[in-house]
């Protein structure tokens, strides 16, 4: 048996034409969807790379890992640096046989997090010709250029796990021929809604009127539909390959992404930095293996909760490895590992209807005491999303340092401040997708519910501040 995982970076969900997007941006990835599941609420435990990389490969939280941001400046964070006796997913398989593969570049960040290459048998470090070894132009040919012929040579007789991360498409948006002038600049084809406030909007793009005054903005929503059209072509070449090579049937295939990215909907326009929906509502697309019993038929579609931390024991279950909870201890017979995910296969198997009832985002961050701290945190069911923020004194440098919250460049000091945002919002996943209301005071049970949720985070040394009261938060001080 094979297991590919196939990551894309900085795809939000609803840009995907299997998700609902009206464009034609995914033809094989919604061919992939077609024969096996399609997970409509797969959410990111995190709107950075780092800490989502992390939960994948660890099936822990990023207040579990402690792991909250990205740290591309920081190379000695020991407080946020993954423990040592924590068992990533390569190190497993590879300790139970498997031949784990890796063609991937996070490795390259500038802090070092060499985490990422634990448990690999081959790591293949893609780095962009002529580019410094951390740099993020790294266009999927380039990677499929070393890949391809890779999987030409996997023996068919061992059990293979090979993992793929694809930059594309992580900004810059800058899609080669014969991608680039795929679509429609006018955007007069995507989805208009109205907002609950009555404001016109264009779904994956924001509100009608802003992105019809802003060509950059306009450009930049077609820039990343072609940036995605680009990936999905390599994805098509893997998934060819892997026919070509008699491999096909029997590899269990997942797709997914870190984290999306905001367009013009809410605080931190073509970035990644807020718990809003574009940014942590991700794909996940599974088409299991030939040999995996009890499998669904395909085309199936999922509306349960699934985060990142649920990859790793999926991927254990599948490939049969045995292993039992307990506390680090670098235990590898028995395999002992301590993770907050569950494996999603019980949800393709139809044996059960949700394998968790919330999932917790963190987003925005800031360095604060020479410590990397959370400033955003998101709890999120089914049907609406408690977002609480951090207190920081207005006017002060690190309204600019902590990951974005402005319109347009953190640099330049202009846009919103972290500090003129409201401490917390509760907003309608189901009637408001926009988000754009705040039903805080107008639903106290559901932000009660939520709140607890996310108090435990709240109450790390990893959140700056002590946890506020709901009902400071409620009475909006």
């Amino acid at each position: 048996m094979n297991i590919v995982w196939i990551s894309l970076d900085t795809q939000r969900a609803d840009h995907l034409h299997c998700y609902g997007y009206p464009r034609a941006t995914s033809p094989n990835l919604d061919a992939l969807a077609a024969e096996g599941t399609l997970f409509e609420q797969y959410i990111s435990c995190s709107a950075h790379t780092t800490p989502a990389f992390t939960s994948m490969f660890t099936g822990q939280e990023p207040f579990h890992h402690g792991v909250i941001a990205t740290l591309h400046a920081s190379y000695h964070e020991p407080q946020m640096r993954l423990n040592g006796e924590t068992i990533t997913l390569a190190e497993a398989l590879y300790s139970q046989g498997w031949v784990t593969s890796a063609f991937d570049t996070m490795m390259n960040f500038r802090a070092r997090p060499g985490w990422f290459g634990r448990g690999w048998q081959t790591y293949t470090n893609v780095i962009p010709p002529h580019k410094s070894p951390c740099s993020q132009e790294l266009g999927c040919e380039h990677v499929n250029e070393s890949l391809l012929p890779f999987i030409k040579r996997m023996d068919k007789g061992a059990d293979n796990f090979l993992f793929i991360h694809y930059w594309d498409p992580h900004q810059p948006y800058n899609p080669p021929e014969p991608w680039r002038g795929t679509f429609d600049r006018e955007l007069s084809d995507l989805t208009e809604t109205v907002t609950p406030e009555g404001t016109p909007w264009l779904v994956g793009a924001g509100p009608k009127d802003e992105v019809a005054a802003s060509e950059h903005a306009r450009e930049s929503v077609c820039r990343h539909n072609e940036e995605l059209l680009r990936v999905d072509h390599a994805v098509g070449q893997v998934i060819q390959t892997l026919r070509d090579e008699g491999l096909y049937e029997d590899t269990l295939i997942i797709v997914n992404a870190d984290h999306g990215d905001d367009m013009l909907e809410h605080h931190s326009n073509f970035e990644h930095r807020e718990v809003y929906e574009h940014c942590i509502h991700l794909p996940l697309i599974a088409k299991p293996a030939a040999s995996m019993e009890g499998m669904p038929e395909a085309g199936q579609r999922i509306g349960a909760l699934a985060s990142h931390a649920d990859l790793m024991p999926t991927v254990l279950e599948a490939a049969g490895v045995r292993w039992r909870m307990g506390p680090l201890g670098c235990s590898y017979d028995p395999l002992v590992l301590d993770m907050d995910g569950r494996s999603i296969l019980p949800l393709m198997r139809g044996e059960a209807e949700s394998i968790r009832d919330y999932v917790i985002s963190v987003g925005s961050y800031l360095r604060w005491d020479d410590l990397y701290r959370n400033v955003e945190i998101g709890a999120r069911d089914l049907n609406a999303k408690l977002i609480v923020r951090a207190s920081i004194p207005p006017g002060s440098y690190t309204n600019v340092e902590c990951t974005g919250m402005t319109q347009r460049d953190r640099r330049s000091r202009e846009g919103v401040l972290f500090s003129d945002l409201p401490r917390a919002e509760l907003v309608d996943q189901v009637n408001d997708p926009s988000e754009t209301v705040n039903y805080l005071t107008k639903r106290p049970e559901t932000a009660r519910r939520l709140y607890d949720a996310a108090l435990p985070c709240m109450k790390s040394h990893l959140f700056l501040d002590e946890p506020p009261a709901l009902t400071e938060l409620l009475a909006g001080l």
